[in-house]
Formats: structure tokens, C-alpha cells, sequence
């Protein structure tokens, strides 16, 4: 690593006789890249380290995967062209932007209900609901991202809450939790990711409601296209 190289004694460095060169295994063959002009006959010394470790870094991290970077490059400005990244940069920086690519790195139970809505005879103040959020509040985040993948399709949470979430056409869709009074007990939940709504069986207590969501999760099976509906 870059910090071991740097904090390895002039004796160590003469030791181990290093050459300009990023040496790898390649399909089981050696190879070696120059890392700068004549870098196979420049050796590395106590004086020059800092600079191998830079052109080594610059070599793995950047020229070694230039094409995919461009590919990523090329594909993103396809959303935001060039003109607009120039501008962003000036506005914003790393952190910024990895919260619109990833959105909120933990889940609200609050802000999640706070942004829900009920169909199929539904209310907040009804048993399955309370069951509902009773039961998220004893799950992990994981478990909370897992049952919004579940029904969204993606973990993420977008940038500025869960009332921003988006359905299938782009727009704001919040996300909904609807009885099917004629499902048995013994079904498990199921979804609609196009509309973000949960489907839950009349079950009889918080514990059977828990239960059969978490075994609905571990099995991943909720895209249900036979329910999908006008709204």
C-alpha cells in the first residue's frame, strides 16, 4: 500500500530493489508496465519513493481502467451532459453527489409513516396497520431496506424522504398498504412494485403479521403483475 511504501526505512527500500514498473499476474503470465519513460532501469531510491508510490497509484486506479471510465463517463452524461457536470462541480462536491446517486443512507420509520397511505378498507387507526409499524420497529435497517426493495424495488431511500419515492412512470408515488380481506392467513404479503403498495392478508395478531412478512422477505417473493390495477 501507499502508506507502507512511504513508511518502509532507507534500508528496506534499497533491500528490495525496486524498479519503476507495476508488475502483475495477468492470465497466469507475469507482466510488467513501465511507469515512467526508461521506469525498468530507474530504481527506487529514498528520494524518489514518494513519486513511485504516486505514478503506482495513478497506474492501478486511473490508466488501468481508463475505458471503463470512460464507458461510465460516457454513459452517465447520456442523464447529465457535460455542460451540467461542469456546472455541478462548482456547486457540489463527492458527498453530495453520492447522496443523489444513493439517497439517504438511514431508513426514517417515521418519515416512512408519515408518507404512507392505506387502500382496500384501511385506515391508520386499524389493527393491521398498528401491527404493520409495530413490527417495523423491531427491524434492523437491513431489514427495513430488504422490505422497501420488497415493494419499491430498490433499497434506497431517495434524497429528501420518503416523500420523494417515485413509481413506474417517474413521478412521486407514495408508498401504500392495502388489505386483501379474501387472501387466507396462511398466504404471505405480496407487492406492487410499479404502485409501491404492500398487500397484507387479514392476519389475526402482530405476530402471525411479522412472521409471514419476514418469511416473505427471505424467500424475495412479492412482484404479483396478476393484481395490478387502475388507481
Amino acid at each position: 500500500t501507499r502508506r507502507r511504501s512511504l513508511s518502509l526505512s532507507d534500508d528496506e527500500i534499497e533491500g528490495l530493489d525496486m524498479r519503476f514498473v507495476d508488475g502483475q499476474q495477468v492470465r497466469g503470465a507475469y507482466t510488467e508496465v513501465e511507469l515512467m519513460p526508461q521506469g525498468a532501469k530507474t530504481k527506487v531510491t529514498p528520494e524518489n519513493k514518494k513519486q513511485y508510490v504516486e505514478l503506482l497509484a495513478k497506474r492501478r486506479l486511473v490508466d488501468s481502467c481508463a475505458s471503463q471510465l470512460k464507458a461510465f463517463r460516457d454513459g452517465f452524461r447520456v442523464f447529465c451532459p457535460g455542460y451540467l457536470c461542469e456546472q455541478m462541480a462548482k456547486v457540489i462536491e463527492a458527498d453530495d453527489l453520492h447522496a443523489l446517486l444513493f439517497g439517504e443512507p438511514q431508513i426514517d420509520i417515521a418519515d416512512w409513516r408519515d408518507n404512507t397511505t392505506y387502500w382496500g378498507g384501511l385506515k391508520e387507526s386499524s389493527r393491521i396497520v398498528a401491527w404493520f409499524w409495530e413490527a417495523m420497529g423491531r427491524m434492523k435497517q437491513q431489514d427495513l431496506r430488504n422490505l422497501l426493495a420488497f415493494v419499491h424495488g430498490s433499497q434506497q431511500v431517495p434524497l429528501g424522504g420518503f416523500s420523494k419515492l417515485r413509481g413506474f412512470n417517474g413521478g412521486t408515488k407514495k408508498f401504500n398498504i392495502r388489505c386483501q380481506l379474501d387472501a387466507s392467513a396462511d398466504h404471505l404479503p405480496t407487492a406492487q412494485t410499479c404502485f409501491n403498495t404492500l398487500i397484507v392478508p387479514a392476519y389475526q395478531s402482530c405476530a402471525e403479521l411479522e412472521k409471514k412478512l419476514r418469511q416473505a422477505l427471505s424467500l424475495n417473493q412479492g412482484f404479483d403483475e396478476g393484481l395490478f390495477e387502475e388507481y
